[in-house]
């Protein structure tokens, strides 16, 4: 079974005006000091503009989502958003994505390299699952708040939402989703550029949110979940990063 599968990337017509399309809703600004390592990812082929998130993880790697990524188009790194100024990295190298290779499944999760290194703060990876947060308590979640287009005047928005068991359906998709926790609240969701963005828990990092919004099949939102050995293993392997 697959999750069921809705897009929180949106693609959006630079010269034209849009509906004004929620991201988080139901949070709230996000503290001066909470999320120093957030990204914010703007894909560009000329015509068209795409969100995402994404979480800064070492002085040269941000961990986001996999379909954030548009072969062929020009992909921004934004850090430090919380700051000024914040950073602008232009991405060059090809992404590293996340495939099972003994039955070649891709998984919606992957890493960007910047092209210099950064001294501005990262997030911190849990060493394994043992304090992942259970159906319940509370996690964080973060993203843009409600625009026509990118504006980073306007404040970071934090989601704190309770993680619930996931409600899976049957649906074709390029990606799988084996490893995976959800969150779901009355009044609370993410939607159209949220997706990349870390799921907090604890002072670590335990998700990429991939899936929210959809009123396909369920209104839960969903993140990989990051702290499953496989895929430790290969952010070690990718990045050379320690964790502890």
């Amino acid at each position: 079974f697959h999750l069921c599968w809705f897009l929180t990337f949106r693609r959006v017509t630079v010269a034209s005006q849009v509906d004004l399309h929620k991201r988080i809703y139901g949070g709230r600004d996000c503290r001066s000091d909470e999320r120093p390592h957030h990204v914010v990812l703007i894909s560009d082929n000329i015509t068209h503009e795409s969100l995402c998130g994404g979480t800064l993880i070492s002085d040269r790697w941000v961990l986001t989502a996999a379909h954030c990524y548009n072969l062929g188009w020009t992909l921004t790194a934004i850090l430090g958003e919380l700051r000024n100024p914040t950073e602008r990295h232009d991405i060059r190298d090809p992404p590293v994505f996340f495939t099972h290779t003994e039955i070649i499944e891709k998984h919606d999760i992957m890493l960007l390299k910047l092209p210099k290194k950064t001294a501005l703060p990262r997030a911190v990876l849990p060493p394994d699952c043992s304090g992942h947060p259970n159906n319940g308590k509370q996690v964080t979640v973060a993203g843009r708040s409600i625009t026509l287009r990118l504006d980073l005047t306007l404040p970071l928005q934090c989601l704190d939402i309770k993680v619930v068991t996931c409600r899976y359906c049957s649906i074709d998709t390029k990606y799988v989703y084996p490893n995976v926790f959800c969150y779901e609240e009355a009044g609370k969701d993410t939607t159209g550029g949220d997706s990349g963005g870390g799921v907090m828990y604890g002072g670590k990092l335990y998700g990429v949110h991939v899936l929210g919004g959809t009123k396909l099949c369920t209104t839960q939102a969903t993140a990989v979940k990051v702290c499953e050995k496989i895929y430790l293993d290969w952010i070690k392997k990718t990045t050379g990063i320690q964790i502890p």
